[in-house]
């Protein structure tokens, strides 16, 4: 009789071992095939990372070609500025020379002209001296002593011996 319950508990032992082992084999496969979809999700992942690193390397090149492009059209441009403004600066020289010479040339005239002409007096505060008519000189009105030398004209003696 012991025999028989050792055998018992021996069989109910083998068996709950056994429902053991198939549980745990059962979960062994589980890991086993969430370590394989986890490989094959990391596989997926680096693949697509490779590829997305190899696009941005290339729109990486792109932009520093545009860049370049830029940098040396714009080195062009301020070149081409450059040229510009010096012609600008030699032709506004050549004006400036030009205008000085004419401006001398005005200066001479008038200094010229102002030695020939000399204003002796206006007309005693009818108006600005430099307005004056002048001949030889003028008179004061009512001052003078015209002489009538007929009907034709009109004269005035004038010492001018002094």
């Amino acid at each position: 009789e012991e025999l028989k319950d050792l055998v018992v508990v021996s069989m109910q032992s083998i068996v709950s071992l056994n429902q053991l082992v198939t549980e745990l084999t059962s979960r062994l496969v589980k890991v086993t095939l969430t370590v394989e979809d986890t490989a094959q999700q990391v596989k997926q992942l680096r693949a697509s990372l490779i590829e997305e690193t190899v696009n941005l390397n290339d729109q990486i090149k792109d932009v520093a070609g545009k860049f370049d492009g830029l940098k040396e059209s714009s080195n062009m441009t301020v070149a081409a500025l450059s040229d510009k403004l010096q012609v600008v600066e030699e032709q506004l020289g050549t004006d400036i020379v030009a205008v000085e010479e004419e401006l001398t040339t005005l200066r001479d005239e008038v200094t010229r002209k102002n030695s020939v002409v000399s204003i002796v007096s206006a007309e005693a505060g009818l108006r600005e001296a430099s307005c004056s008519k002048v001949c030889a000189g003028s008179t004061g009105r009512s001052t003078s002593a015209w002489t009538g030398g007929g009907t034709l004209y009109v004269y005035i003696d004038v010492d001018m011996s002094a």
